[in-house]
């Protein structure tokens, strides 16, 4: 299925345009999620994506469904794990690839690299909650403006940018309202950008 806007979702609503299994995730999982952009799929999730796709990893990476940019590297036999909830992600089904076995066999088989905009060392996370994460670990507001400090201005005619990963909206403790909870994640971010735009750095959101 081919999308003028790259990847099989809305970035607004986090709507997935194509059917999908949806896994709901507990603490640890979310937590992987929020510092890593991986999940590690529990036994029983596990088992319900190998009927679909056989050789599934238990390890994926997952794609935050609050940005899209009209990737140029998709294909008609990509498979995509999406970050639509605080706490749940979706795998797309693709229909054409499960009704091969030789496509279904290599599907999610191994993490999927999106390029280095996906490595966690080269990211700024931030959590539902409004907490902030970098290579994996937690890190707070003022370390991260001084880490935009830097980095080295661009030269003219130069693009210098910071990825950072914005969840998508929802309940992140199954008790906090979800536009507080998702306000937070916005002034953070845009503290970040605000920042960034003084001193010339593109702080850009990223899955």
């Amino acid at each position: 299925m081919g999308l003028a806007d790259g990847f099989p979702f809305d970035e607004k609503t986090q709507t997935v345009r194509c059917d999908s299994l949806r896994f709901q995730l507990d603490g640890k999982q979310a937590s992987e999620l929020v510092r890593t952009g991986c999940i590690t799929l529990a036994d029983e999730q596990l088992r319900i994506l190998r009927k679909f796709y056989p050789n599934a990893s238990s390890k994926q990476a997952v794609i935050a469904a609050t940005v899209n940019d009209n990737n140029e590297n998709l294909g008609p036999d990509d498979v995509y794990c999406l970050w639509v909830e605080a706490f749940e992600i979706a795998v797309t089904l693709n229909y054409g690839v499960i009704s091969s076995p030789e496509k279904a066999a290599k599907a999610l088989a191994t993490p999927k690299d999106y390029g280095a905009a996906s490595s966690p060392s080269t990211q700024v996370r931030i959590s539902p909650l409004g907490e902030l994460f970098f290579r994996g670990e937690k890190t707070t507001l003022h370390q991260t403006l001084k880490m935009i400090d830097s980095i080295k201005p661009p030269e003219k005619g130069e693009f210098t940018n910071l990825s950072v990963v914005v969840p998508p909206p929802g309940d992140p403790e199954r008790m906090v309202d979800n536009q507080t909870a998702n306000s937070k994640v916005l002034e953070v971010y845009a503290a970040l950008q605000h920042y960034g735009r003084e001193r010339g750095i593109d702080v850009c959101r990223s899955w």
